[in-house]
């Protein structure tokens, strides 16, 4: 497993793998995801408005 990570690492551009000053990585988010994260903050705040946030 340890080889595997490192030789994927190496295909990363060494921009993007140094710590200090690193370039940005662009991702993103399905469609679906998005709507899934979107729906999980909605629960959570209306959980919060509601006092039955936990935590």
């Amino acid at each position: 497993i340890r080889g595997r990570a490192a030789a994927q690492l190496d295909k990363l551009d060494p921009g993007h793998r140094r710590f200090e000053n690193p370039h940005i990585y662009p991702v993103g988010l399905s469609p679906h995801l998005n709507t899934l994260r979107d729906g999980m903050i909605a629960e959570a705040r209306a959980s919060m408005d509601n006092g039955n946030g936990a935590g």
